[in-house]
């Protein structure tokens, strides 16, 4: 009886030592869980932040083509004007 009991206070012994294993192991697996879910919650968030900012930026630069685009109009539409200006006037003057 003395040995039966001896052996149970082992096995009971050793299945507490992994118990607590096991809980200091699930502990530590829910901690790198966890930071792994905010890894990669905050790689999402800089993904999307990135998408952001270059719609944001293709945006400006469309709205800068088009006012470039105005601009170049503008001026030609100006030497176009003092071209035929010139031509009027030559056209006047005799030679």
């Amino acid at each position: 009886m003395v040995k039966e009991r001896a052996d149970w206070e082992k096995y009971r012994e050793r299945l507490v030592r992994q118990v607590k294993e096991f809980e200091k192991a699930n502990a530590k697996f829910d901690q790198e869980k966890a930071k792994f879910k905010a890894d990669r919650k905050s790689e999402k968030w800089g993904r999307e932040g990135l998408r952001g900012k270059l719609g944001a930026a293709e945006d400006l630069l469309a709205k800068e083509k088009l006012n470039g685009r105005r601009f170049v109009r503008g001026i030609n539409s100006a030497c176009m004007r003092r071209a035929r200006r010139l031509l009027n006037l030559r056209v006047r003057l005799p030679s």
